[in-house]
Parts: structure tokens; C-alpha cells; sequence
């Protein structure tokens, strides 16, 4: 977990305001992802711990911040 904090707030090699705007937009989305899941969780009676939901916020957030980086280069 700690691992992927840093490497969330790691800065690019090119860090301009297009990056700073992708990498709000990553985070925005996997905000909303891991509400979404949460709920979803909730419905179905599932328990969740903090941790878990940290790990889903974290792994969505590279997710999303990846495609987006790799789709600026196509």
C-alpha cells in the first residue's frame, strides 16, 4: 500500500498542466469507482475494510492515470 501511495504521488519526467489536469481527472474516477463499489458492497451485504477500499481507490487511480498517459502518445 505504501509502495503505491508513492508511486501515485510521483512526479513525470514531463510534468506540465495536462498531466496535473489527467491526474485530477484519474483521481476524480476512481473516487467515484470505489463509492460505486462501496454501495454496490453494501447492497449485497458484503463487509469492506478501510484497507481494501484504499487498494481499490490506489489500483483504479494507476489504472485510469496509465490509459490516459498511453492514450496522449497515439
Amino acid at each position: 500500500m505504501l509502495s503505491m501511495a508513492v508511486y501515485t504521488l510521483a512526479k513525470e519526467k514531463i510534468d506540465d498542466e495536462y498531466m496535473d489536469v489527467m491526474r485530477w481527472e484519474s483521481l476524480r474516477l476512481s473516487i467515484i469507482m470505489s463509492i460505486v463499489i462501496t454501495i454496490i458492497c453494501i447492497l449485497l451485504s458484503r463487509k469492506l475494510s478501510a484497507k481494501t477500499i484504499l487498494f481499490i481507490q490506489f489500483t483504479a487511480y494507476l489504472i485510469t492515470f496509465k490509459v490516459k498517459k498511453s492514450n496522449i502518445g497515439e
